[in-house]
């Protein structure tokens, strides 16, 4: 969590009981400081005047390269091997444990990259969103958006990556770049962006929306807004200025009392109804008690 003060403060906390682990200090001043991106034991963060990576175990600053951030307020993106940084000369591409620069895709580029997990990066100038191949930094597709809208921000999904324009969400084909969908809304978006494989989530500066990817339609809208986040236990935390508000949005596919993603942290087949009368670990409750109270199935 950024500090909002002179000295930037990196703080982290324990998940199970909020304890404070580490708060580091980050000398130098700032112009501006985003949410730091988390990957393994490496914590990225655009600081506006800087670039800097901080070993999580110790809070310690790994490295930060000599370069320019650009302008924006843009995050960085991170895999196992590589930081992935908009930089004055494009999007430079760093080792991730050293800060050794490795390539650099030129151009002037104004919202954060996003990667695919599948060698591939995506980034956008203004209001071309443009597909490159990361092995050797060549373009693979660009796409500019109808309604000259400048891009805000993008996130990538199973089929397609979604991109996130004034009041236009799009969905395009992650293989060739097509319009497969769009979604209006007449108020600005922010540029908060959030998906999983069955819903997408876009929030102004006071409603987030809920979108389902099947049948492309809102299903859902609550009155907060700001920057998002998604937790692995299917909870959408939606933050603004003052407040921070979670949503749960569990999934139970088989409608059995378990959320999908209980059962498959405990090893349970989220599409068979009749495991939630069993007891896994023996201890008297059953499946479907402790998927309620969400207790250790274990």
């Amino acid at each position: 969590i950024p500090s909002w003060s002179y000295i930037t403060q990196i703080n982290s906390f324990d998940a199970t009981n909020g304890a404070d682990v580490i708060a580091t200090e980050l000398s130098g001043g700032f112009d501006h400081i985003t949410t730091p991106t988390l990957f393994s034991n490496t914590l990225t963060i655009n600081r506006g005047r800087d670039i800097q990576a901080i070993e999580v175990k110790t809070g310690s600053v790994a490295w930060s390269p000599d370069a320019n951030p650009a302008s924006g307020s843009w995050k960085p993106a991170m895999d196992f091997d590589y930081v992935y940084a908009n930089t004055e000369s494009g999007i430079s591409i760093y080792e991730r444990k050293t800060g050794d620069l490795y390539a650099t895709i030129l151009g002037t580029f104004t919202s954060s990259p996003v990667l695919d997990g599948k060698g591939h990066l995506y980034a956008s100038e203004e209001t071309v969103i443009k597909k490159f191949r990361i092995s050797d930094q060549q373009l693979v597709w660009s796409k500019t958006l109808p309604q000259d809208q400048t891009i805000k921000n993008a996130a990538i999904g199973d089929d397609a990556i979604y991109v996130l324009a004034y009041d236009y969400l799009y969905s395009l084909d992650k293989t060739t770049g097509d319009i497969l969908w769009q979604w209006y809304r007449p108020r600005p978006f922010s540029d908060a962006l959030a998906v999983t494989k069955s819903h997408l989530f876009v929030a102004s500066t006071s409603t987030t929306y809920a979108l389902d990817l099947t049948s492309h339609q809102e299903v859902w809208s609550y009155p907060a807004g700001g920057q998002l986040a998604l937790s692995d236990m299917n909870l959408l935390f939606i933050s603004d200025d003052t407040e921070l508000t979670v949503i749960d949005f569990g999934v139970d596919s088989d409608s059995d009392g378990m959320h999908d993603w209980w059962e498959n942290h405990f090893g349970l087949n989220p599409v068979e109804p009749n495991d939630g009368s069993l007891d896994l670990d023996g201890d008297g409750l059953t499946n479907e008690e402790e998927g309620t109270e969400d207790t250790d199935g274990n």
